[in-house]
């Protein structure tokens, strides 16, 4: 298994367990510099990758600096259309 794909179960699972057991405000998200970049991709991001580490990739910057940023993402509502942006299989 490609350490991409490790890095994102990983993500996921743990996103999983702690909105499972901790009832509260939290807000699920994905750390990109821990190479899943997959996520911020699909929302817009640039990714950067590295040659220093071996199959390292990050978000270059954020994408939003304000309200108005956030309000003009667009989130992708059919699997059909996930897998046309982004770095999605």
């Amino acid at each position: 298994m490609i350490q991409k794909e490790k890095n994102l179960r990983f993500d996921l699972n743990s996103i999983k367990k702690s909105l499972e057991l901790l009832k509260d405000d939290y807000i699920p998200f994905i750390k990109p510099e821990v190479g899943c970049s997959t996520v911020p991709t699909i929302l817009g991001c640039e990714v950067e990758y590295t040659e220093v580490v071996n199959n390292f990739s990050t978000a270059k910057g954020p994408i939003v600096f304000d309200m108005e940023d956030l309000e003009r993402l667009h989130f992708p509502e059919s699997e059909k259309e996930i897998s046309a942006l982004g770095l999605m299989p």
